[in-house]
């Protein structure tokens, strides 16, 4: 891997354990929130797994397009 392989890896990294720690939680009827997963809110699955595929196509994205650049 290349440096900005690299880069695109750790921020995907960081951005997945920031979504694990601050999972979207429904706090009201129509009020979701990113909160610490401590707090006993039931989960948004949903928004959870549309930023999961969100981080992963941006971060895959990103490795793929610096694959034959800038070695």
């Amino acid at each position: 891997m290349n440096k900005w392989q690299k880069i695109f890896a750790v921020f995907g990294i960081a951005a997945m354990s920031v979504l694990i720690i601050f999972p979207p939680q429904v706090v009201f009827k129509d009020n979701v929130r990113f909160l610490p997963i401590t707090y006993d809110y039931p989960i948004e699955w949903m928004h959870f797994f549309l930023w999961f595929l969100a981080i992963i196509f941006i971060t895959c994205l990103g490795i793929a397009i610096n694959k034959d650049e800038h070695t």
